[in-house]
């Protein structure tokens, strides 16, 4: 499981990593991937728990994940390009208040290729009990100009 969690002013760390650690200890390890700008605080690395380096690229270790925890960031978009899709959760747990701090499109709840979740206990359910989502449809609406050929494309361009 990967957790990436989007740039709070609050360093906080939202998800219940010890209910976690007693729910699926045994059939999964949890990365954790923090905003650069997030302080590691009281996080410690165990046989549950891996701290990403900060200055490793998240997208090296989305191949690598079943399951990648998120909320509000662009992680989707990046992921459905994959050829292997892991599920996806959005754990959202304060809503309303990113949104009058952040602000969210007004339609991003139905934009979301996965489960919304509020509570690390709706979380450790999902991951029990896991959901596909159709990230075809959703690659193809947000993607449809993403056809791998950028920099041949502006290498012609700039040689031109």
């Amino acid at each position: 499981m990967l957790y990436a969690p989007t740039y709070r002013n609050n360093n906080e760390i939202a998800l219940d990593i010890d209910l976690l650690r007693q729910e699926h200890q045994h059939q999964a390890l949890l990365l954790i991937k923090l905003h650069p700008r997030v302080a590691q605080g009281n996080l410690i690395e165990d046989d549950f728990v891996k701290i990403v380096p900060v200055s490793d690229d998240i997208r090296t270790y989305y191949p690598a994940a079943d399951l990648i925890i998120s909320d509000y960031s662009s992680i989707p978009f990046e992921v459905s390009l994959l050829a292997k899709v892991p599920q996806m959760l959005f754990y959202c747990y304060d809503q309303q208040e990113y949104d009058s701090l952040q602000g969210l499109q007004p339609s991003w709840k139905k934009m979301l290729p996965g489960k919304i979740v509020t509570t690390t206990a709706q979380v450790s359910r999902a991951i029990a009990i896991p959901e596909t989502f159709d990230f075809q449809s959703y690659n193809q609406r947000w993607n449809q100009y993403t056809v791998g050929e950028a920099v041949s494309k502006l290498s012609t361009y700039l040689a031109s």
